[in-house]
């Protein structure tokens, strides 16, 4: 595919057709995608990988805010389907899929303006940037995206935990539950764990952007005829090993303290939450649900820039077709 915009490198660049009907390396971008075809390829490509994944997700969580679970993901999945139904699996996914456009949009700008800022402080003939410049531009971007991201996860994971705010089962519609948080303490309850989840955005973005960078090279090389491979697989892999310790530890807490409704557990504090998990469940609560969580990531990695190329793909084809 020629429209590989975005999707082959998560710092803005595009890759473009060679003669074989193949994409070369990753350059950087001449002319800009319309802004709207990316906000629409965006949230269709994370409403398809949220979709597929989102059942995972629900587990993780389940088994991330519950104490001295040893039941495994095969057996919290068994017990969250007897309880509910498999329709259980998918509560609280309206929220993230609302908000994924949002949160990408936030995210990739931010990473793209802060690398052509620097790329035009340091001039035309400073050579590529390095990868601590990258982390910290990847880092940037997970600080402002999670100002979006928050109040989408505090809702899912609301939702997920099936707790309301006097212990029984949430609302199972978005705007009820949005509704019930609002009411309990005010607008500034749906910003619960934003400290955690920054945290959690600048280890992973720090991260994932330059290793996606850096995989798609060598995938390309290793594999010229079969690129198109790489978007899926690539995106799949490092979506999955960005959750590897400590990023997934900081999850925990951040799902500890969005699940406590009322801040009467932890009181929002990020070193409350800690030692308290670690004086009544240790070290291994900080890894329960990991499992989960890395299988969850390849699906929707591996989604979201799939559905991202096709739709991208048939936006421009209806815009050239105009």
């Amino acid at each position: 595919s020629a429209h590989l915009t975005r999707i082959c490198c998560p710092q803005g660049v595009s890759c473009t057709s060679d003669q074989e009907g193949g994409l070369r390396a990753p350059m950087e971008a001449s002319v800009g995608t319309p802004l709207w075809h990316s906000l629409v390829a965006g949230t269709c490509g994370g409403v398809i990988g949220l979709t597929v994944s989102h059942p995972l997700d629900t587990i993780r969580v389940r088994m991330q805010i519950a104490t001295n679970n040893t039941m495994g993901l095969l057996g919290t999945a068994r017990s969250i389907t007897e309880a509910g139904g498999w329709r259980a699996l998918y509560r609280g996914l309206a929220a993230p899929c609302m908000g994924y456009g949002a949160i990408n949009a936030v995210a990739f700008a931010t990473d793209d303006t802060a690398k052509a800022v620097l790329r035009t402080w340091r001039g035309k003939d400073a050579g590529p940037l390095s990868i601590p410049t990258q982390m910290a531009c990847g880092a940037l971007a997970g600080v402002t995206s999670s100002f979006v991201r928050a109040p989408v996860e505090r809702v899912k994971v609301v939702m997920q935990a099936g707790v309301g705010t006097s212990g029984s089962l949430a609302s199972s519609s978005t705007a009820g539950a949005v509704a019930a948080l609002v009411r309990s303490r005010g607008l500034v309850s749906l910003y619960a764990g934003t400290g955690a989840t920054i945290v959690r955005e600048v280890l992973q973005y720090s991260v994932y952007f330059p290793s996606y960078a850096a995989l798609r090279g060598i995938a390309d090389e290793a594999a010229p005829r079969h690129k198109w491979l790489a978007v899926p697989l690539v995106g799949g892999i490092v979506g999955s090993l960005q959750w590897l310790p400590p990023s997934y530890c900081v999850d925990v807490i951040k799902s500890r303290l969005q699940a406590d409704v009322d801040g009467s557990r932890y009181g929002s504090s990020i070193w409350r939450c800690f030692t308290q998990i670690m004086r009544t469940e240790g070290p291994i609560a900080f890894v329960r649900g990991l499992d989960a969580a890395m299988l969850r990531a390849f699906p929707l990695h591996a989604g979201v820039f799939t559905g991202y190329e096709l739709t991208l793909s048939m936006l421009k084809a209806f815009h050239n077709a105009l």
